[in-house]
Parts: C-alpha cells; structure tokens; sequence
C-alpha cells in the first residue's frame, strides 16, 4: 500500500479526488516492466542489491512520486528472508568483546581483512539482522499493467486508512457470486455493516468500532482492505469522508473510476474460528445443513440482514439463521434486538459475546427482559459452539462433545 509521502491527490473545495494513472500508459509500462525484471531475476540477491537497481530506475521516471509508487506497489509483492533464527544482537557483542581484547594485547594483523577473517567466517555478516542484508525469497509473478491497476487502486486504499465510515451503493440485481464475496469480505476483515433496499438498490454503510477514535487507523486498515472486492460490481458508487489533514474532505468514486479488484480466489478468504466451526459442524451435525456464506436477508421496511451462518433442517426444510455479536459490534445490538422484537417470526439467532456485558453495566438487564433473546439467544466467550446453537434449533439431539 503507499505511504502518505507518496499519495497523489488534488483537493478541490472540501473534496479529494486520487490522481490516477492511464494502465496503458507506454512509458508507465516499460517502467513498471524493467522494475519486475530486476526482482524476478534477483531471487537469493540482498534487499540492498536489489534496491540499489531499482532504485535508479524509479528515479529515471519524469514523476519521481509515480516512479517511487510504482516501486513500492512491486517491493509490497516481494518476500524476503527472515533472520529471526539467530541472536544478532548478542553475536555482535561476543565479537566486538573479542576484537576489543585483542587491540588491547597489541598483537594485530597488518591488514584490516585479516583481522575480520580471524574473527568471522567467510560466511558470517555481523549485520546480517538488517533489513538491507535480507535475501529475497519468492517474487510472484506479476505483470506491468496489473502493477498499474494495483497503483490506482492503493491510491485509494492509503486514503480509505484515514476514514471511519463507507457508504455504499450498488444495485440488488447484481451477480449473486459478487454479493456473496461482499459477504464474505466483510466477514473476513471482521466489518460491521448496515444496509436496506430503496428501489432495487441497496444503501450500505460500513462501520467499525474503531470509528470513535479519532486518531485510529486499524479500522480504516480493514476498511482498505475490503475495498477493492466492490470494484467487482458492474454499477456501484462509494463515498467516504477522509481525515488526511485538519480538514475533513469527501471521497467520491463509482464504476467510472479507473479501478480493478486484484482480488481473485473469493472463497478463501473466511476467518480462521468460522472455518473451524463450520468443519466441526458439519462433522458432528447430520439433521442440519449449514451455510457458511448465507448473503443477506432481506427483513421487513427494506432493512438487510448480514447472519454469518445459515441452518437448514435436512429432513422438514426449516431454516435458521445466525448473527454473532462479537466484542466490537455493540453499536449495532440494540438495533438488531429491536429488529427482532418487532419480527419475532424473522428465525434469527443471536450469540452475544460475554466482553460485552463488561462494556456495558445495563446490556444484560437488557437481554434479560427481552423475550426474544432469552427463546433465541445465547452468550459465548470468544466464538460459539455448536452446542450453543443446538440447543435453539427445534428438534435437534444433544451435540457431540463440544470441542469448539
């Protein structure tokens, strides 16, 4: 992703508008394809090697600020080795220790090279630890348009960092496969989300809990990251108000935007404790189907529901669906309890994290009285297990040990 130092922005009244690269530019191209040779014939070549190549050729573009992001985009791409497995730290002190008595017996070689091979092997770098002296591992293979398409979309992603909130618009025709990658990506980088449906056309706006802290990142971080799964979407527009500076400016972008998701295995991309809690499941679970990519549920007056599983009784069709509320999705519970008060047909499961009750002194006053969440929900430290939810599906025998 670019750091701030390379961010190409004009700002035009209280408005921010990214400076995007043409991807068919010929001298962009040729750049960004001398940049990738030199790292894909460099691999076992330190960092300090490599950069001192690339380095030139960044600087030999017109823009130094394009050349420069353009070499980032690639650099972010490389993987390099790790020197964690030894105590530099302590290997430098045993060897200066060493070469200080030695000064001090007087007894020294004539030529500083000799004095370094008695005290290191021809193989051994006493700054072996530094970045620079990093051998590159892996470099996958990449080519110069898509570096482009990667450079106009982290334009937009390292300005993402610097906002609390989303919205978003797209139509609710759009291709199921999309939806449910939107779905998933949410879920994935662990976004709240509320959304309803005006004219075909769903309304959503992501948020956090990271949103109430002014100077936070880590939200904004996870917001970058979900973005580019929206750029899949035939028609869609995005709004958002950035922080970069003092002043708060509006960020405003839709399909005319020169931006191409670079995301491509969408099934992949699931939390670790849901894809544990779905295998073990399915492993211990023969009357009920589960669903691990459910979409969304289309509630009464337009609203949207994101449950993150979806329960189907194999034998009379009934289905179930659930929504967990984990330590930082307080904002978005009482709305939810609400919802499913005034619904209480909807057959949506809530679990309630136990972090919150310690967030809030008056919650479980709430969800004692609720006669909604005492017949269908529970609570569950950290994530749930499939006992939790066993014993609110109707009919369903007593669960397996629960492992989970």
């Amino acid at each position: 992703m670019l750091t701030k130092d390379l961010l190409r922005v004009r700002v035009a009244g209280n408005y921010i508008k990214p400076q995007f690269i043409k991807t068919d530019d010929k001298a962009l191209l040729e750049l960004a394809k001398n940049l990738l040779e030199i790292y894909q014939l460099s691999t076992g070549k330190t960092r300090e090697y490599i950069e001192g190549f690339t380095s030139t050729g960044a600087a030999s573009y017109r823009d130094l600020k394009i050349g420069k992001g353009i070499l980032k985009i690639i650099q972010d791409k490389a993987e390099f080795t790790s020197t964690a497995e030894k105590d530099y730290k302590a290997f430098r002190q045993e060897i200066f220790q060493k070469s200080a008595q030695w000064i001090k017996q007087g007894n020294l070689p004539e030529m500083p090279e000799q004095f370094r091979n008695q005290l290191l092997t021809p193989e051994e770098e006493l700054y072996a630890d530094l970045p620079e002296k990093e051998c590159l591992k892996k470099m996958p293979t990449l080519f110069p348009k898509e570096i482009l398409e990667r450079y106009n979309m982290s334009l937009v992603q390292a300005l993402l960092l610097y906002t609390s909130k989303l919205e978003l618009k797209f139509h609710a025709k759009e291709n199921p496969q999309t939806l449910r990658a939107i779905c998933k990506y949410l879920k994935f980088c662990r976004l709240l989300v509320s959304a309803e449906m005006k004219q075909n056309m769903i309304h959503m706006t992501v948020d956090g809990p990271a949103s109430i802290f002014e100077n936070s990142t880590k939200y904004g971080l996870q917001t970058a990251i979900f973005f580019p799964i929206i750029c899949r979407l035939e028609k869609w527009s995005a709004a958002c108000t950035v922080k970069l500076k003092a002043k708060p400016l509006r960020l405003l972008l839709d399909e005319t935007s020169p931006l191409v998701c670079h995301y491509h295995n969408f099934t992949s991309y699931q939390p670790e404790e849901f894809r544990m809690f779905a295998d073990f499941f399915r492993k211990t679970v023969s009357d009920w189907e589960l669903n691990d990519a459910p979409g969304f549920l289309r509630g009464k007056h337009g609203r949207l529901l994101f449950p993150d599983f979806a329960f189907q009784n194999r034998t009379t069709g009934e289905s179930y669906h659930l929504e967990l509320f984990h330590r930082w999705h307080l904002s978005q519970l009482e709305e939810r309890l609400q919802y499913c008060e005034q619904t209480p047909d909807c057959q949506l499961l809530l679990g309630i994290d136990r972090a919150l009750l310690k967030k809030d002194g008056i919650l479980k006053k709430r969800l004692d009285e609720s006669s909604y969440f005492q017949q269908h929900g529970f609570f569950f430290r950290d994530f749930p297990g499939v006992k939790n939810i066993l014993d609110l599906l109707p009919g369903s025998p007593d669960a397996a040990p629960d492992l989970f």
